[in-house]
């Protein structure tokens, strides 16, 4: 069975990129925007190797996260409400809840990669 060996090596790889990206960048979000400017005039100069990480970011972290709501956590069970048969705790909103917050915890982690 080589499924979940092989997508789970390419979550990984992703994950490499992104912090590979991020330690050898030429230059950060150039000099044409300052540090007290809008994340909307930061992204307007942004070259396109930070558009590169960005979107590599953003893959990365949605896999990540279907993997561990899928996989790891066996959740996402259409036939269980989006959650699974057997459950450890009688509240489905603490399912519900770490869903949401696995999702917010992941993007957040990634803007400490931002490479500054």
């Amino acid at each position: 069975r080589r499924w979940p060996h092989l997508a789970n090596a390419g979550k990984y790889a992703l994950a490499f990129v992104v912090i590979g990206l991020g330690a050898f960048h030429p230059d950060v979000f150039s000099a044409k925007a300052s540090e007290s400017d809008s994340w909307d005039a930061m992204l307007r100069s942004a070259s396109a190797y930070q558009t590169v990480w960005l979107v590599f970011a953003i893959v990365s972290t949605l896999v990540t996260y279907a993997w561990d709501v899928g996989m790891d956590w066996g959740l996402g069970r259409k036939n269980y409400r989006m959650l699974r048969a057997r459950k450890m705790y009688a509240r489905v909103e603490y399912y519900y809840a770490a869903v949401a917050l696995d999702l917010v915890f992941r993007f957040l982690w990634v803007l400490t990669l931002i490479p500054t």
